[in-house]
């Protein structure tokens, strides 16, 4: 049987408990074997977790994690490495679990802190994941992720200068980290500083000219600064980093619907259609241009 990490644990999860004692008498059993035909240790569980998270090999990764669990009920590092693979598999419950099941053993990890916090925005709870935010900072306040991911919350619960407190301290410990610049833009656009939403987009595109969403992020503050011809050359490039972007084709439409180009907006509206039929915005513009 695994040796499970007490009594108060086994209570408030059992039905996780029995299923990784199931996993772990089934190894023994007739599971896979390490050098010498030994059982794999932890360590190699880890690994092979490791490696098919690497290859995007969510259910792969989970199983290795799970033995993992089996061999060490009371490595919170097994349980948090567990919840990345069921978050990343979209079992937003189970992920939930073990990095609650991690805290528990330890509550002093801020990553698993701000991977729970992820995972509660996923499922809604912004205030859950504000909380977790703050508990990953408090506990290492150079966390960049959890920085930003604290303005994401923020920007979405509409506490626009929190949002912008937070990607500017993220920005601070890491100047080079694009998704911040990106993600100051769009809060300074919603707040009306159009001019510092294109400073930073321009700046998470020098970091990453292949960051297709700063591309169509800056194009549309251009658009909003009235600056047509930008725009529908930033457009452009982020439909050349991802030609099935269908928001940006129905974005390029307009502007240049506005300087009378009818042609090619007819041909940016009719490729969104192509992409996605029901496009009610699309499917609006066509029916004016074509009757």
């Amino acid at each position: 049987m695994a040796r499970y990490c007490g009594t108060e644990c086994q209570k408030r999860h059992w039905k996780q408990h029995k299923k990784e004692c199931a996993l772990l008498k089934e190894e023994r059993k007739k599971g896979a074997k390490g050098a010498g035909g030994a059982p794999l240790s932890a360590a190699a569980r880890e690994r092979r977790g490791h490696r098919y998270m690497a290859k995007r090999k969510w259910e792969k990764a989970e199983a290795e994690f799970r033995h993992w669990v089996a061999l060490c009920p009371t490595d919170p590092r097994a349980h948090g490495n567990l919840g990345n693979a069921l978050d990343m598999k979209g079992d937003v419950d189970g992920a939930i679990a073990s990095y609650q099941q991690a805290l528990f053993l330890d509550p002093s990890i801020a990553t698993v802190h701000s991977n729970l916090g992820l995972t509660l925005r996923g499922k809604g709870d912004l205030d859950g994941a504000i909380a977790s935010y703050n508990r990953a900072i408090s506990l290492d306040p150079t966390h960049v992720d959890a920085h930003d991911n604290l303005g994401n919350a923020l920007q979405k619960k509409g506490d626009l200068d929190g949002a912008i407190a937070s990607y500017n301290r993220a920005i601070s410990l890491d100047p080079n980290d694009a998704m911040a610049h990106n993600n100051l833009g769009a809060v300074l656009g919603k707040k009306g500083d159009l001019d510092g939403a294109i400073a930073s987009y321009n700046r998470a595109i020098s970091l990453d000219p292949d960051y297709v969403d700063a591309h169509h992020n800056l194009g549309k503050a251009q658009m909003d600064k009235g600056d047509l011809d930008g725009a529908i050359a930033t457009y452009n490039r982020a439909i050349i980093l991802d030609p099935n972007r269908a928001e940006a084709h129905f974005d390029l439409g307009c502007p240049l619907l506005k300087k009378g180009d009818l042609d090619g907006a007819i041909a940016s509206f009719q490729r969104v259609i192509t992409l996605n039929p029901t496009h009610a915005g699309a499917l609006g513009c066509l029916k004016l241009l074509l009757g």
